[in-house]
């Protein structure tokens, strides 16, 4: 799991020790991620993660529930694309 966010990488490394009103996610998601070969969290810098960031202020913008399966909008093909081909020299 990538995020731009270090505060949530925080409440995912020490869970039992958390008091956040998210703590039944970070729950969920931790109890999900046991059932995956592999499973981590990751901070990112936005920079590298232009594609969940643009999504999430789509999300922001938008007032409909959306989930695509194999497929992504067709707005954010130009940041998948550049991201895709992103090398890190």
């Amino acid at each position: 799991l990538e995020t731009d966010c270090k505060c949530i990488i925080e409440l995912f490394s020490k869970p039992e020790s958390q008091r956040s009103r998210l703590n039944f996610i970070i729950k969920d998601t931790i109890e999900a991620g046991r059932s995956l070969p592999e499973f981590v969290f990751k901070h990112t810098k936005r920079e590298q993660n232009c594609v969940a960031h643009e999504l999430a202020q789509l999300a922001k913008r938008t007032r409909h529930a959306a989930v695509w399966h194999l497929r992504f909008p067709v707005c954010e093909e130009q940041i998948i694309a550049q991201e895709c081909n992103f090398s890190s020299k």
